[in-house]
C-alpha cells in the first residue's frame, strides 16, 4: 500500500481536511518517502537560474503540512550529500 501513488495522493488530500491533517501527516512521517514527491523535490536541481525555478508550483503552498513534508525531503537529501 505504501508503494501506491494513489495511497499518497489520498493522504495528501487528507492534509487539506483540518480534522484529518495531523493524523495524515503523522502517518506520512512514518512511511517511506513518496516517490512522486521525492522526484519533484529532486527535480529542483535541474534548474540553472533563479528565474526558471518556480517554487510555488513545486511546493504548492496549499497547507503547512505538505510544505513541511517537502522540506523534510530536502533536509534528507542535504544530509545524504554530506
Amino acid at each position: 500500500m505504501a508503494e501506491s501513488p494513489k495511497f499518497y495522493e489520498t493522504l495528501f488530500d487528507f492534509l487539506n481536511i483540518t480534522e484529518l491533517a495531523p493524523i495524515a501527516f503523522h502517518l506520512l512521517q512514518r512511511l517511506p518517502i513518496s516517490k512522486k514527491i521525492y522526484d519533484e523535490v529532486l527535480g529542483i536541481s535541474r534548474f540553472t537560474t533563479k528565474e526558471e525555478l518556480d517554487l510555488e508550483s513545486i511546493f504548492k503552498f496549499e497547507n503547512h503540512y505538505s510544505y513541511f513534508y517537502k522540506l523534510t525531503i530536502i533536509s534528507y537529501l542535504r544530509e545524504s550529500e554530506e
